[in-house]
């Protein structure tokens, strides 16, 4: 009887190992590909602004210009 119970703690003790070790990989997987996501984003964020100072930019020396004359 004593041995029965070892065996099945055994068998809970690796099933809880497993089952632990796949979330975390889950958790690790998912963490991995939102941190892709937001540096998409970023990127996508700073090439908007760059593209707004430098139309900001085209437009005062254009303005400028127009001023000169």
């Amino acid at each position: 009887m004593k041995i029965d119970a070892v065996k099945w703690g055994g068998v809970l003790l690796v099933g809880l190992t497993l089952m632990a070790g796949s979330a975390w990989a889950a958790r690790a997987w998912q963490a991995n590909a939102y941190s892709q996501q937001l540096a998409d984003k970023e990127a996508a964020y700073q090439t908007e602004r760059i593209n707004l100072a430098n139309a900001n930019s085209a437009q005062i020396l254009a303005e400028n210009d127009n001023n000169q004359r």
